[in-house]
């Protein structure tokens, strides 16, 4: 940092220059920069230029330059941002007014306008006596100014409210999602093709709709939301009465809402209850169309490897997933050791069994390693 005055803080910064940026703010809030390789200082004109031109200031004033050094534009401007090589929305020294102009310093777009921020596309937004609209790049007006918040772009969509109502619009102004509802909320599927979505509120009550505006979920749940291990299936989480249901966007098949919630699977759902001191004390075997596969009291359901550990009665066993019964329930405990064998525990002894319920013998001892006959275990 040799050369420079006052406080540093450091970051880095991904720019066109091909360095690792540093950045070094100094005691007159101006900021430096520094290949974080070398530590050598850097031109602000190159690491700071768009299009080849580069904002520079002079007192509280602002111009446009060259990389070169070369005056386009003289510091006239009380603010200035270069947008592309050819639009920079600038605001006069004189009225305050915000209005855009090329790197010849012509004006595009006329100072007529409180605020003026780009879309990300070829459109602005501006405002005017406290409402926003939209304008082109050539000051031409696209959307009148009828909102009361700043619609703010992400991915050439903006939600916009209107008369109490909430929609979303594209940077020219088309309606995508009519202002129909009282909030909306975008979110993303995780992973995948990270589509969009939006929760939508009318009054006390939430929905799903897809980015077009198309009902998946009808508003009338307390809430909805979207993870990734179910929904990667077409299962939504929402909620009634504070209980947990299931609404399949793919299927159009809705679980009850009488659940305390659900573990779901690609061929199979488990749904399960709490009991009082707040621990899962029921469960049942549910079809992924939604059809009750198992209806005796269960107080344990796993699924794994294809099939499902369950417990009834104080007694474990096996069921396929259509709900009938693999492996009897007669064993005080059972567990997993693999795709084709269980390891059970039947009076005070632990044994190996297929996934069919054979028995193949006693499990090892814990402290020899050994099984206490001469049946050994499958596979080994």
């Amino acid at each position: 940092l040799r050369g420079f005055a006052g406080h540093h803080e450091l970051g880095r910064l991904h720019g066109d220059t091909g360095y690792e940026l540093g950045a070094y703010i100094t005691t007159a809030s101006s900021r430096r920069y520094f290949d974080l390789r070398s530590g050598e200082p850097l031109n602000n004109r190159v690491v700071e230029a768009v299009g080849g031109y580069h904002v520079f200031q002079d007192n509280d004033r602002y111009g446009i330059e060259t990389v070169a050094g070369q005056v386009r534009v003289p510091a006239r401007y009380s603010s200035l941002e270069l947008v592309s090589a050819r639009l920079a929305i600038a605001r006069d020294a004189a009225t305050s007014r915000f209005g855009a102009i090329n790197a010849d310093g012509d004006t595009v777009v006329p100072f007529d306008y409180d605020s003026l921020t780009i879309t990300g596309g070829d459109n602005l937004v501006a405002s005017k006596n406290g409402r926003f609209g939209i304008v082109d790049l050539h000051g031409k007006v696209v959307v009148d100014f009828r909102y009361r918040y700043e619609p703010r772009f992400k991915n050439g969509r903006a939600i916009v409210r209107r008369g109490g109502k909430v929609g979303v619009i594209d940077e020219d102004g088309n309606t995508l999602i009519p202002l129909a509802y009282d909030q909306l909320r975008g979110i993303r599927e995780q992973g995948g093709a990270r589509r969009l979505y939006y929760t939508a509120t009318k009054g006390p009550y939430q929905g799903l709709l897809s980015k077009n505006g198309q009902v998946l979920v009808p508003a009338r749940y307390d809430a909805v939301s979207i993870s990734r291990d179910r929904f990667q299936w077409g299962w939504v989480d929402v909620k009634k009465n504070q209980r947990q249901c299931l609404v399949n966007i793919e299927t159009g098949v809705s679980l009850p809402c009488r659940y305390g919630g659900f573990r779901v699977h690609k061929n199979v759902i488990v749904a399960y209850r709490y009991g009082e001191q707040g621990h899962h004390d029921w469960f049942q075997l549910l079809s992924v169309n939604g059809k009750a596969l198992t209806d005796a009291p269960y107080t344990r359901m796993d699924y794994t490897h294809g099939y499902l550990i369950a417990r009834l009665n104080g007694h474990s066993g096996t069921l396929a997933v259509d709900g009938t019964e693999r492996v009897p329930f007669k064993y005080q405990r059972l567990d997993a050791q693999g795709a084709d064998l269980l390891e059970a525990e039947k009076d005070g002894q632990a044994v190996y069994l297929g996934i069919d319920g054979t028995e193949y013998g006693p499990a090892p001892d814990a402290d020899t390693g050994h099984s206490n006959t001469d049946t050994a275990r499958p596979g080994l």
